[in-house]
């Protein structure tokens, strides 16, 4: 996802050069039409992409049918109205075909920067990232959910007592998935927040920091709420 953004605004920079002002009012209607189609998408999205997002969670019973549905509805709102791609995923959607709606705006710039100025208007070098991507990608998935799982099935599943084996684990697993996503948006993230400008050092503070104070409250918060649950629960099964 990181080199289809560099790509996009690598396309995009390219037409800052030219003088906008004057053919702005003349663009004012892809503005509305923009609008429009932003808010068509939130219902191809959550057509399309809800489950995924949800279905493991509602699955596994971390979260019930009706809270999917409300976080979804805001989630997928807010998606709704920061990308544009609404009718490409329509498409796919009442064709039952898994899309990504990265690659759709990608493919949107791409088709634009063609138009617009020809070869010249495109990063080809992003692309052949893109491209790449879509088989290296695959591969480093599979490689890191089975060291995961291998982790997961040795630490918590193969103990005597997996329940809280999994309670004491948690909180490191939190470290390391805050960690992770807090390091991947700060570091050389968006220069329109600043976040490129951002040392190395600097971003991996700031992710441990996150991640340590997420940990310390799972620790103390999430844990024994589960915890306690699980003994009530418990409790009930035994009495009936």
């Amino acid at each position: 996802m990181g080199t289809s953004m560099a790509a996009i605004s690598a396309t995009v920079s390219s037409f800052t050069a030219n003088p906008i002002t004057e053919f702005r009012s003349q663009v004012l209607w892809a503005l509305v039409v923009g609008v429009i189609l932003a808010f068509i998408l939130g219902f191809a999205m959550g057509a399309n992409d809800v489950a995924n997002a949800f279905g493991t969670s509602v699955g596994s019973g971390v979260i019930t049918l009706k809270w999917a549905y409300v976080l979804a509805t805001i989630f997928e709102t807010l998606g709704a109205l920061l990308v544009g791609c609404s009718s490409w995923l329509l498409i796919a959607t009442f064709a039952r075909l898994p899309v990504s709606a990265t690659h759709s705006i990608a493919g949107a710039t791409v088709g634009f920067g063609l138009v617009a100025m020809g070869g010249k208007g495109i990063h080809w070098m992003k692309i052949v990232g893109i491209i790449a991507s879509w088989f290296v990608s695959p591969i480093l998935s599979g490689l890191v959910s089975s060291i995961l799982y291998i982790i997961v099935d040795f630490s918590v599943l193969r103990r005597s007592n997996p329940f809280l084996s999994g309670l004491i684990a948690l909180p490191i697993f939190y470290w390391f998935c805050i960690a992770f996503n807090v390091f991947a948006v700060s570091y050389q993230g968006s220069k329109l927040l600043h976040l490129s400008n951002i040392p190395l050092w600097v971003s991996i503070t700031i992710s441990c920091v996150i991640a340590t104070i997420c940990a310390v409250a799972i620790h103390f918060i999430v844990v024994p709420y589960l915890k306690k649950s699980a003994e009530g629960k418990s409790l009930c099964q035994l009495m009936n």
